[in-house]
């Protein structure tokens, strides 16, 4: 059964149009990634140069490409690395990122304040310019580009909690979970993360 919270979370969230078809769409994405070898109608890197660059038509709804590969089989196939590095990414960036913001911020001046400047020089660069010094230096691969890609959301995630436990570790709840012998890390994800993680999940979803 779900408690009181929960039934006025879902009631809330049924009743909000534009989360709900954001959730559908975001579950249709998922289901045609997951269904690709199903639902694509062609091998997405066949070709066939007597189909090439064929306008939309019923035995190809999106055309083809110069090659005479299907569009929509491609668009299909390509969901799966879509999600993948969206997904990963952002994931890695929310875990390292959210860990170095609020541990700088707990840490004092010094310490926190040397992680923090660090994480704004490297802001100073535009994100392609930063991914492609990263690239560069990991090499190619899609497993590469989840990483360079989490390594440019590290950033951003880092100056979020940051900002978030700065304004949150000298509040009263904070003073009495130390009063009774918490310290470190236990205070960080008993007290504090539970407090920012909203945040965090919100701007991750639109990161």
């Amino acid at each position: 059964m779900l408690s009181d919270l929960h039934q006025r979370q879902l009631r809330a969230f049924w009743r909000n149009r534009v989360a709900v078809i954001g959730a559908v769409m975001s579950l249709l994405l998922i289901l045609v990634a997951l269904l690709a070898e199903t639902l694509s109608p062609y091998d997405p890197v066949e070709q066939n140069v007597f189909y090439r660059l064929t306008p939309p038509e019923l035995s190809h709804p999106f055309g083809t490409d110069s090659y005479g590969r299907d569009i929509l089989s491609r668009i299909i196939w390509g969901s799966r690395i879509s999600l993948a590095v969206g997904i990963g990414s952002v994931a890695l960036g929310m875990v390292l990122g959210s860990f170095l913001g609020m541990i700088a911020a707990f840490k004092g001046e010094k310490m926190g304040g040397g992680i923090m400047r660090a994480v704004d020089i490297l802001l100073c660069f535009p994100a392609e310019i930063l991914a492609i010094m990263v690239l560069v230096v990991l090499g190619q691969g899609l497993d590469k580009l989840i990483i360079t890609i989490g390594i440019v959301m590290t950033l951003r995630f880092a100056r979020l909690s940051y900002g978030s436990t700065l304004s949150l570790k000298e509040r009263e709840y904070i003073e009495a979970a130390r009063s009774i012998g918490a310290r470190g890390f236990r205070i960080l994800f008993r007290y504090i993360l539970p407090n920012i993680l909203g945040e965090i999940l919100v701007m991750s979803s639109l990161w």
